[in-house]
């Protein structure tokens, strides 16, 4: 891209920094390369790395330091857990998780069951409310589709179809 797109910008770069003009790619090349060295050596470095986890965790906590959490209760239907219980929920029909492509940024929510009968949630401000049961099926097929191998649920719970008729590829672990 800098030896066509940007050349000019790269030409005139070349110029300043060595008083004379470039004669041909290589030239432009090895100079390119001269200029990217320093930060290609810490791109493949540990700091690097260090430095980007930090960044993520930094913007993590930014995301997710809203206002406030939504209690959600069930007295009708049970909740079930996945094996990746806090779940990213897409704003779109797009499937559930930061696995699933529905990244912290991108979420309507974040979901995660504290129990059979309570999901906390994230939200703009404090609240409790009591789920209707298409809300909780809405909330256990998020789980079933955002799980990568198991969702769990309270032996009698009667969820052992519901979570069948989702995924049927599903083996449901009780």
């Amino acid at each position: 891209m800098w030896l066509t797109q940007r050349r000019r910008l790269l030409e005139a770069e070349f110029l300043r920094r060595k008083g004379f003009h470039a004669v041909g790619d290589q030239a432009l090349g090895r100079f390119l390369d001269e200029i990217m060295e320093p930060t290609l050596t810490v791109v493949t470095s540990d700091r690097w790395f260090r430095a980007r986890v930090e960044d993520f965790y930094y913007k993590a906590c930014e995301l997710t330091d809203s206002p406030g959490l939504e209690i959600l209760s069930s007295d009708c239907n049970e909740f079930l857990i996945g094996d990746v219980p806090a779940l990213t929920i897409p704003r779109d029909n797009s499937r559930p998780g930061v696995l699933g492509g529905t990244a912290l940024g991108d979420a309507q929510t974040v979901l995660m069951p504290l129990g059979p009968r309570h999901v906390v949630a994230l939200a703009q401000t404090n609240a409790s409310a009591e789920l209707t049961p298409d809300q909780v099926n809405l909330i256990n097929a998020y789980q079933i589709r955002g799980a990568l191998e198991y969702v769990y649920f309270r032996p009698g719970s009667g969820l052992a179809q519901f979570v069948r008729s989702i995924a049927p590829t599903v083996q449901p672990s009780s």
